[in-house]
């Protein structure tokens, strides 16, 4: 296995999202939770707030892995599909999940 260089923070970084209904806003990263799944796999939940008002917030889920063609060998590549979810039904599927003892 090659040496992957250290995958720097995603905070302070851009995001822009695509809804169904065709519409696109632009998102600022403010905070992110990583979890290592493995060597080559890096797992990140993302806070966002939406650039043209702040008050708007969303959850992304989000991932990198490690580049197996050859322009990108040995480098974190981003996951292409993210699913994104707004606050209250992130809440609302962490309470749920709580309710049914999944988490605790």
């Amino acid at each position: 296995m090659t040496q992957v260089p250290p995958l720097g923070s995603t905070v302070g970084s851009t995001a822009r999202l695509s809804f169904p209904d065709g519409s696109r806003m632009a998102w600022r990263v403010v905070a992110e939770i990583r979890r290592h799944e493995d060597s080559e796999k890096i797992l990140l939940l993302q806070r966002l707030q939406a650039v043209a008002d702040p008050a708007k917030e969303m959850f992304r889920f989000c991932y990198y892995i490690v580049g197996k063609k050859p322009k990108m060998k040995g480098k974190w590549v981003w996951g292409q599909l993210t699913p994104s979810i707004t606050r209250g039904d992130f809440e609302a599927m962490v309470e749920e999940a709580r309710e049914k003892g999944w988490i605790s």
